[in-house]
């Protein structure tokens, strides 16, 4: 699906290289890597920053030749700040991970309101639809950020420390339910994380940024 041949991932200096790695639907991986390794420029290079360099495909294309609305139907980038605006509601909020599919005027389709309202439901957010993001919890904004990942129907999800500034319970409840997204979407699940506990119990798969020889290893785990 997503295949990387000779890259190195910049940002005005080199962070650290991938030789080669293929990364297929239903995996759930870690990217583990000290501060500063650029686990997060990696990501957001994703949305269009072009800071990987080298021969990047996905689906056999060069990723960099696909056109960013078709880009934007293909991977959604959960960031570690809440990105909600205060005088949204939950429901237009969630609305929001529809943009690349909708008219000139954003005008939802009856299917696109269907599948917010399931998303909505799966997530365990419909009580909170007509609430202002600004009153919601850490933990229901993390919930509302992946839901939005998802009404946006991408078969890649990056997540950027997802659990960051949760208590352990909520942290778990949030794992739970991007595993769950993992199997029963068929998702790949591309996680920056600290987090080495919680991404032992449930990751599928760990890169490793090497702080020795700033290389990016792939290791596979057994999670179940």
């Amino acid at each position: 699906m997503l295949k990387f041949q000779q890259c190195t991932v910049q940002q005005k200096r080199t962070l650290f290289s991938i030789p080669e790695l293929i990364l297929e639907k239903g995996q759930f991986v870690a990217l583990i890597g000290a501060n500063g390794t650029g686990k997060s420029t990696f990501l957001s290079s994703f949305s269009g920053s072009k800071s990987i360099q080298g021969e990047l495909t996905f689906n056999g294309l060069d990723w960099w030749k696909i056109q960013p609305k078709e880009r934007a139907k293909t991977v959604a980038l959960v960031d570690n700040r809440f990105q909600g605006l205060e005088h949204l509601s939950t429901q237009e909020y969630l609305e929001l991970g529809r943009f690349p599919y909708t008219n000139l005027i954003g005008r939802l389709t009856e299917k696109d309101k269907v599948l917010i309202a399931e998303i909505a439901e799966e997530m365990q957010l419909t009580t909170l639809l007509n609430q202002a993001t600004s009153t919601l919890s850490d933990g229901e904004r993390q919930r509302a950020s992946i839901a939005r990942a998802l009404i946006q129907e991408t078969p890649i999800i990056l997540l950027d420390e997802p659990t960051s500034f949760l208590d352990y319970p909520t942290k778990r409840s949030i794992m739970n339910l991007v595993k769950k997204i993992v199997e029963e979407h068929g998702k790949l699940v591309i996680m920056a994380t600290h987090d080495l506990e919680l991404s032992v119990q449930y990751c599928s798969h760990w890169m490793i940024i090497q702080p020795e020889t700033k290389l990016l290893e792939m290791i596979e785990g057994c999670v179940t």
